[in-house]
């Protein structure tokens, strides 16, 4: 039970000082709302290393209070014990003043404890809370992990680490050592393209890594709101500097035609993207798009009927 005192102690001080910079990484998130969200997210990162880094201010504390007291012990302490004077004023030697110990107070610190001790020290009491709210919280995210992989054992491969899932509603990054993008089957074929290159995006950033050690942290300290706050708002930040990172890709690396006049001229493309009515209707090769997208068919044979 000491051991876990001294746990809970020491989660206690990383949440002090973590919620301090959660709160500094909110005010500095409100001046950065026009700024790119890699920012914000890479501000959340420290917030995260704060609530497990095990350097707290309390060392320092300790550390004054050493040299306070040594200067006390070396000065006025020292000299009562030299003079050997006693709380009522009268002068003795220092050894009668240790003769007149009495010895049945420490006598009672050997008594057996009673049996509701347990819910007169606070300090054990919430600990033991502490650990149970951590076991909950770690085995329902195992439980949900195994449920969501048993739903994604009949997935069907599309290509390299991507599959389709039929009972799944949004596209994600699932697996630590070697992570699988997993695409939800009624995806519009026009927006696949993106939703696969935002996939890629997490997982050479390792933000698979990332959320886990979250989860973790959130996890140990599941007792603090702000840190709730952050696991959401971090989340948040990581999708949209995600997004914004393909969108600097796409405008970096690739040249974008607009299909209006002649198909010839786009064919040898690495992408192509097909525009209907100012809207991006299908992305991709020449190949992939004569084959599944109907805007680009339409263009295409119309201008050449006799392929």
């Amino acid at each position: 039970m000491d051991r876990l005192q001294e746990i809970f102690s020491q989660i206690l001080s990383m949440d002090m000082t973590g919620s301090i910079a959660i709160l500094l990484v909110l005010g500095i998130r409100l001046l950065l709302q026009k700024a790119p969200k890699r920012y914000s997210y890479f501000l959340w990162g420290i917030v995260w290393f704060r609530l497990i880094c095990p350097v707290t201010f309390s060392s320092i504390f300790s550390v004054l209070n050493v040299l306070d007291l040594s200067g006390v012990t070396n000065g006025e302490t020292a000299q009562s014990f030299q003079t050997g004077q006693m709380s009522g004023g009268a002068q003795e030697p220092v050894g009668q003043a240790y003769k007149e110990i009495p010895m049945s107070g420490l006598t009672k610190e050997l008594e057996p404890m009673p049996n509701d001790a347990f819910f007169r020290q606070p300090e054990m009491f919430w600990s033991v809370i502490w650990l149970a709210g951590v076991v909950v919280l770690a085995v329902a995210g195992i439980v949900s992990t195994v449920k969501l992989q048993r739903k994604l054992a009949c997935s069907m491969k599309l290509r390299d680490n991507i599959y389709l899932a039929d009972y799944i509603e949004t596209p994600f990054v699932f697996g630590i050592l070697k992570p699988r993008i997993y695409l939800p089957s009624p995806l519009p074929l026009r927006e696949r393209e993106f939703v696969i290159l935002h996939e890629q995006c997490h997982i050479n950033r390792k933000d698979n890594l990332i959320r886990a050690a979250a989860y973790v942290t959130l996890c140990a300290h599941w007792f603090s709101p702000l840190v709730w706050l952050s696991f959401l708002l971090s989340g948040k930040d990581m999708e949209m500097s995600c997004d914004e990172a393909v969108m600097r890709n796409m405008e970096g690396d690739m040249t974008v035609f607009i299909v209006s006049q002649r198909a010839s001229s786009i064919q040898h493309a690495d992408q192509i993207i097909v525009l209907d009515d100012g809207e991006m209707a299908d992305i991709g090769t020449h190949d992939e798009l004569l084959e599944r997208c109907e805007v680009y068919q339409e263009i295409y044979y119309s201008q050449y009927p006799a392929s």
